[in-house]
């Protein structure tokens, strides 16, 4: 326990100190180039790790009115391990490189549960959130985005772990910061740290998210 603890803390450390780089970057950049047209890639293909590992790939359309995302990975140490996010977002106010959008997301995490008194319970747990969205991206290439919305989720039935349990459906909220540091022209590196609140993990109820990785720009 005391080394999950140990590497959650040391995650935790390097997506806090991506998201001030990104924060500190943007800053500086955006007094000098508040006149200049920014570029903003319509792909982008990335690798991540941290709650869960894998890639994903992101598409821009309609002159960036529109975002389609999808992410697909394995989740550490859980048998059948298993995560998917997917999100639709909609441009409605201001520029592709500064805008708010409105989003419409879907997660999916699968596992196998094993507790002392119900062994190998499994979990299909499926989360559909509506999320306001921030999105900035500097002259140079830095990124920032910042969403906040109300989630539902459902898993089929209600599951119970010891003393404790999570609900078959349940509600809450969801929150989300990513900063990304542009490493040249098309490569960075991101951290992204979120919270969701209706019922997803057994024990603890809540889902902090916590991704670090890599992101290819097209």
């Amino acid at each position: 326990m005391k080394d999950v603890v140990k590497q959650v803390g040391q995650g935790t450390l390097l997506v806090v100190a991506m998201l001030g780089a990104s924060g500190r970057a943007w800053a500086e950049s955006v007094e000098d180039g508040a006149s200049l047209s920014v570029a903003v890639p319509k792909l982008e293909v990335h690798a991540f790790g941290g709650i869960a590992f894998g890639g994903g790939v992101a598409g821009s359309i309609f002159d960036h009115r529109l975002r389609l995302e999808l992410s697909d990975g394995w989740i550490p140490g859980k048998a059948n391990g298993h995560y998917t996010e997917a999100a639709v977002l909609a441009r409605i106010v201001g520029a592709p490189h500064s805008a708010l959008w409105v989003r419409a997301g879907f997660q999916r995490i699968a596992m196998t549960n094993t507790c002392y008194d119900r062994p190998n319970q499994d979990d299909d747990a499926r989360a559909f959130d509506v999320s306001g969205a921030y999105r900035y991206r500097s002259p140079a290439g830095h990124l920032f985005v910042a969403e906040l919305g109300a989630e539902t989720l459902g898993r089929g039935q209600r599951l119970s772990c010891n003393d404790g349990g999570v609900a078959e459906s349940s509600t809450g909220g969801r929150a989300s910061l990513l900063g990304q540091l542009a490493l040249g022209h098309g490569v960075g590196l991101f951290g992204r740290l979120g919270l969701r609140t209706a019922e997803h993990v057994l024990e603890i109820g809540i889902l902090p998210e916590l991704f670090a990785g890599l992101a290819l720009e097209m």
